[in-house]
């Protein structure tokens, strides 16, 4: 009569069958300490840290003190206004620059909002990825609508930028999100959220309205 015997890497069962487990007798690597974990080696398994995937980020909060926005409208082909005068937007590790809105395609040049974002070079070689993403909340009447897509180009005609992102539909009803997927190339560039439909008549967002916007830009690689 035979018996197969179970074994755990170099653990045997006792007399009476059992098998008692430590995490040494699973692999054989001591344990992780507070704050490692498990990795899978070349012929093993080991320990270490936990690796971020993404560094560098840009994030918008609203500001604590209220703010008027004028009559300004949108049109077709403008770019997209974000308020940066009370500190609305953190950069960090990496050098995304908050651009003044100014020129033909805003519809109000002025220091205090910003019409894009300039990706220098030193900071983003070629190569780096970073992804865009924009939930926006334009004052809108009734029955009005716009459609925004991240574009590379803010100083010129949206007929003569790069599109790297799908179509966002935002009404008073629903919002879609924008993201854009934008790839170093060397260069400085300017990334900006063009309004690329409209119907009726749609102006800067306010400080109620602007608690229900969210855009942020991530470094990928």
């Amino acid at each position: 009569m035979s018996h197969n015997t179970i074994k755990i890497n170099t653990q045997n069962p006792t007399v009476d069958g059992k098998i008692h487990i430590n995490l040494e007798n699973i692999i054989s690597i001591s344990s992780p300490t507070s704050g490692k974990l498990l990795q899978k080696k070349s012929s093993n398994w080991g320990v270490g840290n936990i690796s971020l995937s993404v560094d560098g980020f840009l994030n918008f909060k609203t500001a604590e003190i209220n703010y008027g926005t004028g009559t300004s409208v949108y049109d077709t082909g403008d770019n997209f206004l974000f308020r940066k005068v009370s500190s609305e937007f953190n950069v960090t590790n990496n050098n995304v620059i908050t651009q003044n809105s100014a020129g033909s395609y805003v519809p109000a040049p002025t220091n205090s909002w910003a019409d894009g974002f300039l990706i220098p070079a030193s900071d983003f070689p070629n190569g780096s990825t970073i992804l865009f993403r924009a939930t926006v909340c334009p004052n809108l009447t009734s029955g009005g609508n716009l459609s925004v897509q991240w574009c590379i180009g803010t100083g010129v005609d949206i007929s003569q930028t790069t599109p790297i992102g799908n179509k966002a539909y935002i009404d008073n009803y629903s919002g879609g999100t924008a993201f854009g997927l934008y790839v170093a190339d060397g260069t400085n560039k300017e990334v900006g959220l063009r309004i690329t439909s409209k119907s009726g008549t749609a102006r800067i967002p306010n400080k109620s309205l602007s608690l229900f916007q969210q855009i942020t830009a991530k470094k990928l690689n």
